[in-house]
């Protein structure tokens, strides 16, 4: 089956996007890859503008070579190497297939949907999200685990002599307890269980 006239009109308009701002489009190679957590940011907000539902998948992958962007049982994998204008069409045919399941691929909703995603994604600036991350990377901080331990032993070092001081007071009242006891009272009544009326 033939390409309708409207949706290769709206690829135009889409590869038009790409060109003006300086990426490459979906069949050239790639002139930058894309930074994963910016590509899972877009993917969900894609599927909320497109579907509007909650994103439903959890689980989302980062892979490369010859895979593509897509789903497989329940898991969402993205190929960041092969840029954002791969990683915008393909997904775009993921929401067609989940919106208009028995249409056709390069249909003219497919079409307009691709059209609204490029828009979407230059009008949010994910581009510029993804150059930002990608040459000012976060750096995760290691946890000092010797440090941290040695706050644990000073917090139950702490714990430990205020139960002992709390023992010795105790144990200090019942000696004095037992003091007072044994000065008013005889060792036979302080000694014999049962008392004979």
């Amino acid at each position: 089956m033939r390409t309708s006239q409207e949706a290769l009109a709206n690829y135009e308009k889409v590869n038009a996007l790409w060109r003006a701002n300086k990426c490459s489009i979906r069949f050239e190679t790639s002139k930058e890859s894309a930074d994963f957590n910016t590509a899972k940011s877009l993917l969900r907000a894609l599927w909320k503008k497109e579907v509007g539902t909650k994103f439903p998948y959890k689980t989302i992958k980062k892979v490369s070579g010859n895979r593509n962007t897509w789903v497989r049982r329940g898991v969402v994998s993205i190929n960041c190497d092969k840029g954002w204008g791969d990683i915008v069409h393909l997904w775009s045919h993921w929401l067609d297939h989940r919106l208009y399941p028995n249409k056709r691929p390069h249909s003219a909703e497919h079409s307009l949907i691709e059209l609204r995603c490029t828009k979407y994604f230059f009008e949010k600036r994910f581009l510029e999200k993804s150059r930002n991350a990608i040459e000012q990377p976060v750096v995760k901080k290691r946890i000092n685990k010797v440090a941290q331990r040695y706050e644990r032993m000073l917090k139950r070092q702490k714990a430990w002599n205020r139960k002992l001081k709390l023992a010795k007071t105790n144990l200090e009242k019942v000696n004095k307890e037992l003091r007072v006891y044994e000065r008013v009272h005889s060792e036979e009544k302080r000694t014999t269980k049962h008392l004979i009326p």
